[in-house]
């Protein structure tokens, strides 16, 4: 019989010990789910105020896709991401400072009136 001599880096280590109930949950490594649903969100504005801006997305276009992305997009996106985050993982500072940004945000302001239609609430 022909000996094989394994590595030390390939050796199996002894197995760990279950964790005990009264320990917490290990945090995972990088971004929370929360975070990346962030980014998600904050990158498709991005990517459409660019568009906008660089006359990619004209005014008949930007309407629809605003439909879309604010009826259909990103509700389906913020959905999926709340109903399989662990709440156990989630950042309570991050938490904290979207419910201070939120707070702290000034009043929205009216809409513009639109070009060339009446509208009572902004008298010629």
């Amino acid at each position: 019989m022909i000996g094989i001599a394994i590595p030390d880096q390939l050796k199996m280590a002894a197995p760990l010990a279950p964790p005990s109930a009264s320990s917490p949950p290990a945090a995972p490594e990088g971004p929370d789910g929360l975070t990346i649903a962030l980014v998600q969100v904050f990158g498709v504005q991005v990517v459409g105020y660019a568009l906008r801006s660089l006359g990619v997305v004209g005014p008949t276009m930007e309407s629809g896709l605003y439909s879309y992305a604010g009826y259909i997009a990103l509700p389906c996106l913020l959905f999926r991401v709340t109903a399989t985050l662990d709440i156990a993982h989630v950042r309570p500072a991050l938490v904290g400072s979207l419910l201070l940004s939120k707070a702290c945000r000034p009043p929205a302001l009216p809409p513009p009136p639109l070009q060339g239609v009446a509208d009572p609430a902004y008298p010629p």
